[in-house]
Parts: C-alpha cells; sequence; structure tokens
C-alpha cells in the first residue's frame, strides 16, 4: 500500500512537473510573439498611411 502512495505521488509530481514547464516554456515565448505582432501592425501601418516609423531612411537631423 506505502508503495502504490509513493508511486502516485512520484506520477503526480512529474506530473505537475511537465504542466510547469509548459506554461513556462509559453510564458518566456510570448514576449518574442508580441515583438513579431507589433512589427507587423507597425509595417502595415506604414504602407497605409505612407509614414516610416520604423524605416532606416527617416532623417533625424535638423
Amino acid at each position: 500500500m506505502i508503495q502504490a502512495l509513493k508511486a502516485a505521488e512520484t506520477l503526480v509530481i512529474e506530473i505537475a512537473a511537465k504542466a510547469f514547464c509548459c506554461v513556462a516554456i509559453m510564458a518566456a515565448i510570448l514576449p518574442l510573439q508580441l515583438i513579431s505582432i507589433v512589427d507587423w501592425i507597425v509595417s502595415k501601418n506604414e504602407k497605409v498611411l505612407g509614414i516610416g516609423l520604423l524605416s532606416s531612411d527617416m532623417n533625424l537631423e535638423t
């Protein structure tokens, strides 16, 4: 009986660890995905509005 409880406890800990790792990896990757989404939105607005927010040809010297 004690061995069954220890086996069940080990299984629960392994499942919880795998779930935690999946959540932690998704949380770590999310900011990187947001960067590409924001870049895509800005580039679409540049084309529509005709302005260069991220363009290297912007003349910042006045």
